[in-house]
């Protein structure tokens, strides 16, 4: 536990010089260097798994994080892009007018790690959106050009966690002795558990899918801040399961 705690202390320290800072290039810099150790303190915890008597082995947890209105149906993309990327599933539970609520499950140090992030990454995004709004003509586009932002955002910070997440696992492979087995085996071993915690716990799913929006200049605007954020090609709209 003190381990994982002096990571997340690690983690947290970078993200807040993301946050704080007002220069692109050094906000990248911040996240490339936290997103590069979370994909490595990730295969690090699955490797120690899967090394581990079956018996003895760590199960998936779940956790609910509360996403507030304005826009938390398109936030809540966010959060799926963040949780995949760190190998866990999102459910939504709950829907209102002022909030959704989001099951997160996975295991212990993945979960703690994609609330880390999807808190900072919320706060970036909302600052870049905020400064590079365009003008619009009325509150009806000023809000279409909100939602597009944050899917290209999302799916852009998405993009780029995946892609460190599977550099990384090249590199351990490339490295590793024969005994060990490859970061993608443990990775989909360790999927199936979450899978098979999710059926266990929300045994009715339906897919749903976030429209990106009718908004070019807002998706353009919002790949932009995704790309500068370091989380070519914007993914899908990103799916999301719904308990019933």
């Amino acid at each position: 536990m003190a381990d994982q705690n002096d990571r997340l202390r690690k983690v947290r320290a970078l993200l807040a010089k993301a946050e704080e800072t007002t220069f692109p290039d050094e906000a990248e810099a911040y996240l490339t260097k936290a997103s590069t150790l979370i994909a490595k303190w990730e295969l690090d915890e699955a490797m120690v798994w899967a090394q581990t008597p079956d018996a003895e082995r760590s199960t998936p947890i779940a956790t609910v994080i509360e996403i507030a209105a304005p826009y938390a149906l398109h936030k809540s993309v966010l959060l799926g892009a963040v949780a995949q990327a760190n190998g866990c599933k999102t459910i939504r539970t709950e829907t209102s007018p002022k909030r959704h609520k989001l099951a997160v499950i996975g295991f212990e140090h993945d979960v703690a790690i994609t609330e880390l992030l999807f808190s900072s990454l919320l706060v970036q995004m909302t600052r870049s959106m905020l400064a590079d709004e365009s003008r619009q003509h009325s509150a009806a586009a000023t809000a279409q050009w909100r939602r597009s932002f944050i899917m290209a955002f999302s799916n852009r910070v998405g993009k780029r966690l995946q892609e460190t997440r599977r550099s990384t696992g090249e590199e351990h492979d490339r490295n590793a002795h024969d005994s060990q087995p490859s970061a993608a085996l443990v990775r989909i071993d360790r999927a199936a558990r979450v899978d098979e915690e999710v059926s266990q716990k929300f045994p009715r799913l339906r897919d749903t899918y976030v429209s990106n929006g009718s908004s070019i200049s807002g998706l353009l605007a919002g790949e932009q801040a995704g790309n500068q954020a370091e989380l070519n090609k914007p993914l899908s709209p990103n799916p999301l399961q719904l308990s019933q």
